[in-house]
């Protein structure tokens, strides 16, 4: 089983790879369409935010952590 620290740092990193990528997603949508005002895109990055956090209150905070990591 891991420390509570790993467990922590893990999940942070999680937080950080999703918030940098709906960011990403964000500014590719919004860039392309040269404006902010376009209604789907807004609907579609809240959908995101919901789907991020309905897996961050579902899954346990030690898989959160183990999925943070680079795989071989």
């Amino acid at each position: 089983m891991q420390d509570k620290q790993a467990v922590a740092a893990g999940v942070r990193r999680w937080w950080l790879k999703n918030i940098i990528f709906m960011v990403l997603v964000g500014s590719i949508l919004f860039l392309a369409s040269g404006k902010l005002n376009w209604w789907m895109a807004w609907a579609y990055l809240s959908a995101m935010v919901l789907i991020v956090f309905a897996n961050a209150i579902a899954m346990d905070p030690a898989l959160l952590a183990e999925r943070s990591q680079l795989q071989e």
